[in-house]
């Protein structure tokens, strides 16, 4: 959210179309807790190797090549550790952290950052 507010909870609806015109949408409901249960996470990378501030159960890195396209997922084990030793495709150029709550589905993003 613009300025660092907090997105509204409340009933929203998701509307997709696609590059042909063809459109879907979906209602969804934002429910989050008012207050973060975990801090929001932070990614560094040096070297080929990342450092991942993140006190959320899980983390992935979600890895995109050059121009942005979405290359996969991959889970991150370790909170520190060398890239090469994960399954990043090598035309992977960004990477972001998905970090997630499933308990409370809840997650954050941060940005994509530029890696090789």
């Amino acid at each position: 959210m613009t300025g660092g507010e907090i997105l509204p909870r409340g009933q929203y609806r998701a509307v997709l179309i696609n590059k042909g015109g063809e459109k879907t949408e979906r209602p969804f409901a934002f429910d989050a807790p008012e207050s973060p249960r975990y801090p929001y996470p932070s990614l560094s990378i040096s070297e080929e190797r990342y450092l991942i501030d993140s006190l959320y159960p899980a983390n992935f890195f979600i890895s995109y090549d050059q121009q942005g396209n979405f290359l996969r997922t991959v889970a991150v084990p370790d909170l520190e550790g060398n890239i090469a030793d994960l399954n990043i495709p090598n035309s992977a150029r960004l990477l972001a952290l998905w970090a997630q709550d499933s308990e409370y589905h809840t997650s954050a993003l941060t940005e994509a950052i530029s890696f090789r």
